[in-house]
């Protein structure tokens, strides 16, 4: 699966283990450490076997950049941009939205789906113990913009402010 092969339309699905805790130093979310291993063999077969069946077009795992800063990395390559509905985002009660958004998960990843796909995909992971959920969507405009609440604003115009300087455009 390749962060380029994102195209607008596709929801914008996250998948994270939130059956973790805080790993210092920083906002490192462990939730490898404690976790049988059966499981997290099974949590890894997950995406090569949604990518053969088809069901994930394009995914990259959440770095230590964060949610945004990974969608942000994301978005770059495929030289598109995507609304994100922050109040969608699976996360651990405890956490804050902004705690998670800068957040390094044990495993996380961000996915472009087919919308008609998305049940599926949410399914193959919940039946696995972890959180997926669809969180927004890509665009043409190359530009991030979040909705939290009644409220959005644009995070990250790539246009105007390239953040790797990757793109296939």
């Amino acid at each position: 699966l390749s962060s380029f092969s994102v195209r607008p339309g596709q929801s914008l699905l996250v998948a994270v283990n939130l059956q973790g805790r805080w790993h210092p130093p920083g906002l490192n979310w462990d939730a490898a450490s404690e976790a049988e291993p059966t499981a997290l063999r099974k949590a890894l077969a997950l995406l090569p076997s949604l990518a053969e069946r088809g069901l994930i077009q394009a995914a990259k795992d959440i770095s230590q950049a964060g949610l945004a800063g990974t969608l942000v990395m994301m978005l770059e390559s495929g030289g598109l941009g995507a609304e994100l509905n922050l109040d969608d985002i699976p996360r651990p009660e405890q956490v804050t939205t902004e705690q998670w958004l800068c957040a390094f998960p044990s495993f996380g990843f961000l996915m472009a789906v087919d919308s008609s796909d998305c049940a599926e995909v949410q399914q193959n992971f919940t039946d696995n113990g972890i959180s997926c959920a669809v969180a927004g969507h890509f665009t043409a405009e190359p530009q991030l913009i979040m909705h939290y609440q009644q409220q959005s604003a644009c995070y990250w115009d790539i246009s105007k402010q390239p953040l790797t300087g990757m793109s296939n455009h």
